[in-house]
């Protein structure tokens, strides 16, 4: 996983059921600070993103620092408002660009690892 399109890092997240979690994996550059075994609060991760992850397995922010560009729906066009949930490529808010700010990390990449193994979540 990370060295085909290579990640300088990537970790496995396990989540419990009190929606902690804690890093179980990794593969990393020698260099880089080492995540294994870590407990993080379920805090780090919003609500709202742990809906996203469960409507769609595969999320990719590719510049962390970039400026979020807002949807403008033509409203003759459509009456529905967007519904975006599907949609694999995101960009960084709140506490998830602190997070990568604070990894020197510039892009991430968060799917899960099959159905079956929903509390299991690889990021790079």
């Amino acid at each position: 996983m990370r060295e085909l399109p290579g990640y300088d890092q990537v970790v496995v997240h396990k989540l419990h059921e009190d929606e902690h979690g804690k890093v179980v994996a990794e593969s990393k550059r020698p260099d880089l600070e080492p995540y294994i075994g870590r407990h993080y609060p379920a805090t780090d991760i919003p609500q709202a993103s742990r809906f996203l992850f469960k409507q769609n397995r595969v999320q990719m922010i590719v510049d962390c620092h970039a400026r979020p560009v807002h949807v403008i729906q033509d409203e003759g066009c459509c009456s529905r408002c967007a519904w975006l949930v599907g949609f694999a490529l995101h960009a960084s808010r709140g506490r998830h660009a602190l997070y990568t700010t604070n990894m020197s990390s510039i892009a991430s990449l968060a799917m899960a690892i099959s159905k079956r193994c929903e509390n299991l979540m690889i990021e790079t």
